[in-house]
């Protein structure tokens, strides 16, 4: 992801059969993927734009670059950590 001009310049799609899911009673479970799924990219291209978007306006908050955690939930992006990389 070039995130200054917003443009996706490579994509590599891994073979997924496993994912983690919250579980109902906490904490997480592996679940599998149906086959049909397991070649499809794990985030569309809409996420991957909004993803660099939103990584530049924390950067440019912290004025500085930052390592991001994030997660995706029905379609949501949320940031759940935020801080400053090492040099």
């Amino acid at each position: 992801m070039d995130k200054v001009r917003r443009e996706i310049r490579a994509r590599t799609i891994a073979n997924k059969t496993v994912r983690e899911v919250i579980a109902r009673e906490g904490g997480v479970e592996s679940v599998g993927i149906p086959e049909t799924d397991q070649d499809a990219p794990s985030l569309t291209d809409a996420q991957l734009l909004a993803l660099a978007d939103l990584g530049m306006q924390i950067e440019n908050y912290f004025h500085a670059p930052q390592d991001i955690e994030w997660c995706v939930k029905d379609g949501e992006i949320f940031v759940l950590q935020t801080r400053a990389m090492k040099k």
